[in-house]
């Protein structure tokens, strides 16, 4: 039974497609199909269309270099989505696509929720625009994005990183640093993605679940922005957040806590308890000597330059703050009974 059929550079043209279409309509059993490096265009689109729904097995679907995709085909190659399709890896790679086409693509993405995998990679017209309305209609479903040889930019990188705010289906996301042109401003955007410091809520409701941006290892991107990816692809989601807690909230403000009075002081001891497997993981896992000799992490130094006595501390200076206020709590009830 057939299950991958590799069509690459064989000069298949929209009559080819429907040829092909013809024949594949009854088949029950391909999974991949590459149809790389042809000459297939709108029309041929339109004719494969017609096939997919019947190839209830197909999940990855090569169309890159065909020389160019308007809009048109691309809504034509979404009607596929609404028919139960069972794709899970779409590759339009090199395929001149802009703004318009991913538009067109998303608007078909809102109602395909098998797709995991999307590779866009040198489509250069590709701006801010286009990424913001694929990813909002992406966030169910897409585990990897390809971006390799489009210029995102800081732009780019900000909408990319707010699009993923509260997304936990994203994994990686994959663009060649130095070819992106994304500076200062877009890393800064993806590292409070990661792990927005500002509160303990924000560090809590950060991503915690993608573990590449940009490639191999993360290479390319700033030191701390590794070390959060490394925490992300090392630790379950929950595990991470709560290192991620640890590392950047030395004294942790229970004072919003008090309106659950004494109620809250066991779930503080419970959470540093459960919070320990996670602590001494950190310090086995990762060589704390190349965090305090890297100059632009200082930001994790103080977490660093600590061990399990400081961890002590900080636990029981949280229980402190709650003996500490206790009489704030006994006035308080005698101001209600008053």
């Amino acid at each position: 039974c057939l299950k991958m059929l590799d069509l690459f550079q064989t000069n298949i043209d929209c009559d080819g497609a429907d040829s092909l279409a013809a024949g594949l309509s009854n088949n029950l059993t391909l999974k991949q199909l590459s149809l790389s490096g042809n000459s297939i265009g709108d029309e041929g689109i339109d004719n494969l269309v017609s096939c997919l729904p019947n190839c209830r097995k197909l999940e990855e679907l090569d169309l890159s270099a065909n020389g160019a995709f308007s809009e048109v085909g691309l809504r034509s190659l979404t009607n596929a989505f609404r028919t139960g399709s069972n794709l899970k890896h779409l590759i339009l790679r090199d395929n001149a696509l802009g703004d318009r086409e991913l538009m067109a693509l998303a608007e078909g993405m809102t109602n395909c929720h098998s797709m995991t995998n999307l590779d866009l990679s040198r489509n250069d017209s590709i701006t801010a625009a286009g990424l913001k309305a694929l990813l909002r209609a992406g966030r169910s479903s897409l585990k990897e994005l390809e971006l390799w040889g489009i210029r995102i930019g800081d732009d780019g990188a900000r909408i990319i990183a707010d699009e993923l705010v509260g997304n936990d289906t994203m994994e990686r996301l994959y663009f060649c640093p130095s070819f992106a042109q994304i500076q200062s401003e877009g890393w800064s955007a993806f590292s409070r993605l990661l792990c927005d410091s500002s509160s303990v809520n924000n560090t809590y409701d950060s991503n915690h679940t993608i573990s590449n941006i940009c490639g191999q290892h993360s290479y390319g991107a700033p030191n701390t922005t590794r070390f959060h990816i490394f925490l992300n692809s090392h630790f379950p989601s929950k595990e991470a957040a709560t290192l991620k807690i640890l590392i950047h909230h030395r004294d942790i403000d229970v004072m919003p806590f008090f309106r659950w009075r004494l109620m809250f002081l066991p779930l503080v001891v419970d959470w540093f308890e459960r919070a320990t497997p996670c602590y001494e993981a950190i310090f086995r896992t990762i060589p704390r000597e190349d965090i305090l000799h890297s100059s632009d992490m200082s930001a994790l130094h103080g977490f660093f330059l600590g061990g399990p006595d400081d961890y002590q501390s900080r636990q029981l200076s949280a229980v402190y703050k709650f003996v500490r206020n206790m009489p704030m709590l006994a006035i308080g009830r005698e101001e209600e009974q008053g």
